[in-house]
């Protein structure tokens, strides 16, 4: 197994609407609750619950932080531009934050076009740490030290065999987020896994890409070995929120974040709050597509993934009598010579753009990132997955829908394991 050190920047441009409204933190330790632009929103929570005069001042303390999130660094009259109130009405607010150690002040910047006192830019204190983000695959395991702003600081990455047992698994995951939380305080470990776990005890009760897992217990590990709060998400989730919060989805309350490769899973984020009914998540890979279609693993017929996952795509290679057809990518066929392998790729751009066509129309999502092995398509599958959803499409009056091939793919879910812990870090101010 082989590592891999380095520090970089995974954060994109842009910015989110500055509407904060938080509740409560989930009752379970390792339930992983919702979240989106609003934060945290246990299970139980109350969406609609009323900001109390004696609440005023906390909300506005939070506004002030996730305004950093959002933009980096800021002044004290920045800040009252963005959230739109006189400068007076931001001092005694950020006052408050210096003096309890969540922000600090950096060095006076002189501005050439503007006069008067120089500006001393507002970052977070010692008082809110870096979270860390653990994402773990099927083929690789990642820890990282993940800014504020949605930065890699530092990372850490080891791959991981088949052959390895649970143990071994568990092992390495905790020694690698050992490794990276003794470099410096925290606020919380995310960690983003494809997995389904019971959330009063964290034991695995399921995790198809990754069979040694099921009946792990990684979580209390985890949890005992780092002494510090463990935020666990599924792994297609922390992908909207990585998007959502840090990557080419900032600023979009409405999108769904698709992970398309040995089956089909999908984070959907609904104005602004991570979605889900009862604390169960979409599982759009299951959602019937053809009424008489192939046996999925299911065991119903039918379901997106028995012709939109790779498995369909491999079972055309091997048709073609591809060598290695088993693990074929839609980059193969983007540059195989011929009509037969140009006609497979035609299919499987309409089989997936079927399953964003019904998304799109049943959920009222216009804003699609696809990540996974069909990246490898590039921008000619890309291209032949929009068409066929502007032909899909067809309901008169409704915005277009935009589809993208995600340019951080899996980044995007280690981005989105540090937001829960870096959210609740901010919610407890």
């Amino acid at each position: 197994m082989g590592r891999v050190e380095v520090a970089q920047s995974a954060a994109l441009g842009g910015a989110r609407p500055q509407s904060v409204a938080l509740t409560p933190t989930p009752p379970a330790i390792w339930a992983q609750g919702e979240l989106g632009l609003g934060g945290p929103l246990g299970f139980g929570g109350h969406p609609s619950a009323l900001v109390t005069a004696s609440s005023i001042g906390s909300s506005n303390r939070i506004r002030v932080l996730y305004c950093l999130v959002e933009h980096g660094p800021l002044s004290r009259a920045d800040l009252a531009r963005i959230v739109r109130v006189p400068r007076g009405s931001v001092a005694p607010i950020v006052a408050g934050l210096l003096a309890d150690g969540m922000l600090i002040e950096g060095e006076a910047r002189l501005e050439p076009a503007k006069t008067g006192k120089p500006s001393r830019p507002l970052w977070f204190g010692p008082a809110i740490s870096p979270p860390i983000a653990v994402q773990v695959q099927a083929s690789r395991v990642v820890s990282a030290r993940i800014s504020q702003g949605g930065h890699v600081v530092q990372r850490l990455e080891e791959t991981l065999s088949p052959k390895m047992r649970a143990s071994e698994i568990e092992t390495l995951v905790v020694d690698l987020a050992r490794e990276i939380l003794g470099t410096g305080p925290t606020c919380g470990v995310g960690l983003a896994w494809p997995a389904v776990w019971d959330h009063a005890d964290g034991t695995v009760l399921s995790c198809t890409p990754i069979p040694a897992l099921n009946g792990s217990t990684l979580l209390p590990q985890l949890t005992a070995a780092l002494d510090a709060r463990v935020f666990p998400q599924d792994d297609a989730r922390a992908l909207a929120l990585g998007q959502q919060w840090f990557g080419e989805a900032r600023g979009t309350r409405n999108l769904a974040a698709l992970q398309i490769s040995a089956g089909i899973g999908a984070g959907v984020v609904i104005d602004g709050r991570a979605f889900a009914a009862d604390g169960q998540f979409p599982e759009v890979g299951h959602m019937c597509v053809q009424l008489d279609g192939a046996l999925c693993a299911c065991g119903r017929r039918g379901c997106w993934e028995t012709v939109g996952s790779l498995e369909w795509l491999r079972r055309q290679a091997g048709r073609l009598n591809w060598p290695n057809s088993e693990s074929a990518t839609p980059g193969d066929f983007v540059r195989a010579p011929g009509p037969a392998a140009a006609k497979v790729l035609e299919e499987y751009a309409r089989n997936i753009a079927v399953g964003l066509v019904n998304m799109a129309t049943c959920l009222g999502v216009r804003r699609f990132l696809l990540h996974g092995e069909v990246v490898t398509g590039g921008q000619r599958l890309e291209a032949m997955v929009r068409d066929r959803v502007a032909r899909g499409a067809c309901l008169p009056g409704t915005p277009d829908i935009q589809v993208d091939f995600s340019k951080l793919n899996q980044e995007a879910g280690l981005l989105g394991a540090a937001a829960l812990p870096l959210a609740h870090a901010i919610e407890g101010v």
